[in-house]
């Protein structure tokens, strides 16, 4: 049987994507010994699917929000990577049951078609498959390159990451201790907290939902200012570290988490902008796809410290496609604790 969730139509301007108003699962007879393959095509099973903040990108009507992403069309299944096993395969670089790191679909059958040949490797024995969904796969990237090319750190500086807790946020953090930073993180439960500093092992942290000012708490933290503001989150956030930049200081931009389910008159306006006159500081947005030619270069850091407990990472795993709708609202309400992964 194939299950798939299906996107129906984009949440109001500005709301969360409701899980049963935005999303519908879909059930629908599926003969994989029956199925077609084209030459070099691959039938997989997919075991485990990540669901990011950035699908929700393109949920949107064009004639209601502004936006620079394409829209995302009603009726579809939405793409993203994965964890598969070839169930079925016409290329010979792939076999019956090999375990692949995939681009795919929401959907527990995927057709790998030539186009998406190009995303397909195979997961390495000894390794958590699951791994390859968060440090060893995008999130990781997006955390490598915004520390290692984009804040271009130096030991001894003082780096906060927010959104620590999260999928890219657990990297950099890490990434940013190991380099000789100090580094301190924050998050939205006292759990939270406790975690990234009693498991990531960061200098410091705090609870920005329970702060009476982001600006003090920033302050406090961070007595002699902030080298480098790891944003993924902006709004409000991000306007307090503008005013604690020291000269010099970078602030990679991986996302804007808490301005995605916002209509667009209603988005956080920066106040504090004018902090960063005369401070010879940079702000620069990037994706990950630009540095997709540090995966090797990325893995090869990070597997070993998987392995030997020196980088750890926190997976939240949502059971059942059927579930995959209110795990993808729970991103943007902070259901979540670290990486969000179904396992179908």
């Amino acid at each position: 049987m194939q299950t798939q969730v299906v996107y129906l139509k984009p949440p109001a301007d500005g709301a969360l994507p409701d899980p049963t108003g935005t999303f519908k699962v879909v059930q629908s007879p599926f003969d994989t010994a029956a199925t077609d393959l084209q030459p070099g095509e691959v039938l997989v099973e997919n075991l485990y699917l990540s669901i990011d903040p950035y699908h929700r990108f393109g949920l949107y009507d064009p004639a209601v929000t502004r936006s620079q992403f394409p829209v995302t069309t009603p009726g579809t299944v939405i793409s993203t990577y994965g964890v598969s096993r070839v169930v079925r395969s016409a290329n010979p670089d792939y076999a019956m049951r090999d375990l692949l790191y995939s681009w795919v679909r929401w959907e527990r059958f995927t057709i790998v078609d030539t186009p998406n040949l190009q995303y397909l490797q195979k997961v390495k024995a000894g390794i958590d498959p699951v791994h390859y969904l968060g440090p060893l796969g995008t999130p990781g990237l997006t955390a490598y390159a915004g520390i290692t090319q984009v804040a271009r750190p130096r030991s001894g500086e003082t780096i906060v990451v927010s959104a620590t807790t999260g999928a890219v946020g657990m990297v950099a953090s890490q990434l940013a201790k190991a380099l000789g930073l100090r580094a301190v993180g924050m998050a939205g439960s006292d759990e939270k907290v406790r975690y990234l500093v009693d498991e990531l092992g960061l200098d410091a942290a705090f609870n920005y939902r329970t702060a009476a000012s982001l600006e003090e708490a920033l302050k406090e933290h961070c007595p002699d200012g902030i080298d480098i503001f790891f944003d993924l989150v902006g709004g409000e956030i991000l306007d307090a570290a503008l005013t604690q930049m020291k000269l010099g200081g970078r602030i990679p931009s991986a996302g804007m988490v808490s301005q995605y389910n916002l209509p667009h008159d209603k988005r956080y306006g920066l106040k504090n902008l004018h902090s960063i006159v005369g401070m010879d500081i940079t702000i620069q947005s990037y994706r990950s796809a630009s540095w997709e030619h540090l995966f090797a270069e990325m893995r090869a850091e990070f597997e070993p410290r998987l392995s030997d407990g020196t980088m750890t990472f926190k997976t939240h795993v949502v059971e059942g496609l059927e579930n995959l709708p209110a795990g993808f609202y729970g991103l943007f309400t902070g259901q979540s604790f670290g990486k969000t992964v179904v396992k179908v």
